[in-house]
């Protein structure tokens, strides 16, 4: 190699650095800019479930920030101590705070399970079920979800369902088609 052919590589090298800096400024600033819309869909959260089950924000904050016990990523849901709601029919509450679990992009078939179980126990609507579900995901499933929600909102809790089926699928198929080449 000759000390020309040397340089135009060193150049091209120190251009895709500039280039990775400048992305990862603005992975920084986007991550950023999701942090604070957890911030704000928690407190969106809050107060809906306090409005849902009756209380204050304050009150539905232990819900939220862990009264369920989990051990080991399973969810223990304890009986709730009768109280007057529960005497007047509300059966939202038979369960003691079972959190929603947090996607991040794995695991895709035990989240959604494990998704349904705590939609059931909590009796939400199909709206409900996208809030709560959108605020669940975190990481590189919270990143996905912005990007085609951008592109082509989610109708309700199923095709967001088989969207991430479909993208789970694809990420099975092309890891494999790369183990397969080395």
């Amino acid at each position: 190699m000759t000390v020309k052919e040397l340089e135009t590589r060193c150049e091209a090298v120190e251009q895709e650095i500039v280039s990775v800096k400048l992305e990862i400024a603005l992975l920084h600033q986007r991550f950023d800019e999701q942090q604070k819309q957890i911030e704000s869909l928690h407190v969106t959260l809050k107060t809906f479930m306090a409005q849902t089950i009756g209380g204050s924000p304050s009150q539905s904050n232990s819900l939220l920030t862990g009264e369920t016990l989990i051990r080991k990523g399973k969810e223990v849901a304890e009986d709730v101590p009768a109280n007057n709601n529960e005497a007047q029919g509300n059966d939202r509450n038979r369960f003691k705070k079972v959190e929603m679990p947090i996607f991040g992009g794995e695991e895709l078939e035990a989240w959604i399970f494990r998704a349904e179980r705590y939609f059931e126990i909590q009796k939400l609507t199909d709206e409900e079920k996208m809030i709560v579900a959108i605020i669940s995901f975190d990481g590189i499933a919270l990143a996905w979800y912005r990007y085609t929600d951008n592109r082509e909102k989610h109708q309700d809790w199923n095709d967001l369902k088989g969207r991430l089926r479909e993208v789970s699928i694809r990420r099975k198929r092309e890891d494999n088609a790369r183990s397969s080449y080395r």
